[in-house]
């Protein structure tokens, strides 16, 4: 099972996300804990031994195990509490995507095939509403050097978006209330994906401005004092 780690003890609130980072990597397992008890799921390929967690990343092994939509499936972790105990109540993190972004830390393994891995978020716009966004990662450009390597994808421009499964369509757009992350495969893929994830993590893109206030003070400071 696979929890999912916060930073910062603030994201257990409802709360802006502000220049904290989610990430999804080795560290979060076996539970979801301190969000949760309940653990992660799996779904489709990415059952049955698939998803292996050593010291420092996730190591994905996905073929088409059973012989339906492809090589395709995924793996993910819900954002909920339990309160009261035994019952989950979703707790959405609230962000702006347009200042955020995901990053994904992967190695190629020799024996994938696959040309492209997935991050998917469900963003739950209330009142049984929600939508899934869902943007994809070119493997095809990351070298095949046994190295790790980042790639990046703006939060604002998903791939696609389309309703959540269980939920009615929401408004479409990406407005996270973000309650659920995931790591697919594309639906109806033929190639074997077999490489190492360090982490999959959502992080602040742009400055935060107090941040940015900063660095011109430092920069003033740093002025006056050549001119002195």
């Amino acid at each position: 099972m696979i929890r999912l780690l916060f930073v910062l003890p603030c994201l257990l609130l409802a709360v802006p996300l502000s220049a904290a980072t989610l990430v999804f990597d080795e560290n979060a397992l076996p539970t979801n804990d301190p969000v949760n008890g309940f653990g992660s799921f799996t779904f489709d390929d990415f059952g049955g031994g698939a998803v292996t967690e050593t010291a420092t990343s996730l190591v994905f092994d996905v073929s088409d195990n059973n012989a339906s939509n492809g090589v395709f499936g995924g793996v993910g972790v819900d954002y909920v509490v339990e309160n009261p105990p035994g019952s989950m109540t979703f707790v959405p993190q609230h962000f702006d995507a347009a200042t955020h972004q995901w990053e994904l830390r992967v190695k190629l393994l020799p024996n994938n095939a696959a040309g492209a891995l997935r991050a998917v978020f469900i963003d739950d716009d209330g009142a049984g509403t929600a939508d899934e966004h869902q943007y994809e990662f070119n493997l095809l450009s990351v070298p095949n050097d046994g190295e790790f390597h980042v790639l990046t994808l703006p939060l604002s421009t998903p791939l696609f978006s389309q309703g959540a499964f269980g939920f009615t369509l929401g408004n479409g757009a990406v407005d996270p209330g973000l309650r659920q992350i995931q790591i697919q495969t594309p639906f109806g893929s033929t190639g074997r994906l077999n490489v190492e994830v360090d982490y999959l993590r959502i992080t602040p893109s742009i400055p935060e401005p107090a941040s940015l206030g900063g660095v011109l003070i430092s920069m003033m400071i740093l002025g006056q004092r050549r001119r002195s």
